[in-house]
């Protein structure tokens, strides 16, 4: 995913350095009226990904411009269908959803013979899989199924290791708020759990 030349097409300047592979390498070569609409797009999407980022982490300002960058490509837009699955619980968990526009429907099954039973519903600015950052959880599983309800969906997903462990100086107050909307949620499981049993 790496690329390189791109300063003497943006500056019109010489190369400034020298790339020799130190392995077999596959390249895709664009030429400077092509690269320009390349860049014109990834610079609309970096935009749109930072003013979403910075809506859901407000402290995502006090971060250096370099550091910045290199969070937004962590963050990657999705549009999803109606009905779409998300999470299916007991799944090995890898990435959080960010929502910003659409809702979902989160259930679970209490026992793995149960139906699964709705938790709650889920929309605007509301966060997929924050068990995997809140949780000490080994396997990093997801904890619910969650589905697309709305006629579509847009979020952003990212890594749950990288914002563990890459954005902890910025993500505070988001994982306050999450783990406020998880306590809540776990509360209502053992309501749940109780009518149930009797």
């Amino acid at each position: 995913g790496s690329s390189f030349g791109e300063r003497g097409l943006t500056r019109n300047e010489p190369r400034s350095a020298s790339a020799h592979c130190a392995t077999d390498v596959q390249l895709i070569v664009i030429n400077q009226q092509d690269f320009g609409k390349v860049r014109e797009n990834l610079l609309k999407v970096m935009v749109e990904t930072e003013k979403f980022i910075k809506r859901a982490m407000p402290q995502f300002d006090s971060v250096s411009k370099l550091f910045r960058e290199k969070i937004i490509y962590q963050f990657q837009k999705q549009t999803l269908d109606r009905g779409t699955q998300i999470t299916l619980q007991g799944d090995p968990g890898e990435y959080i959803f960010f929502i910003d526009s659409g809702t979902c429907q989160m259930s679970k099954r209490l026992e793995k013979s149960d139906q699964p039973m709705r938790v709650c519903g889920i929309n605007d600015n509301a966060c997929i899989g924050d068990e995997l950052l809140l949780v000490k959880n080994v396997e990093q599983t997801y904890f619910y199924t969650v589905e697309v309800s709305s006629e579509n969906l847009v979020c952003y997903k990212a890594k749950a290791e990288f914002i563990a462990t890459r954005c902890v100086e910025f993500t505070q107050n988001l994982l306050q708020t999450l783990e406020s909307k998880h306590n809540f949620r776990e509360k209502r499981l053992k309501k749940m759990k109780k009518v149930q049993n009797t």
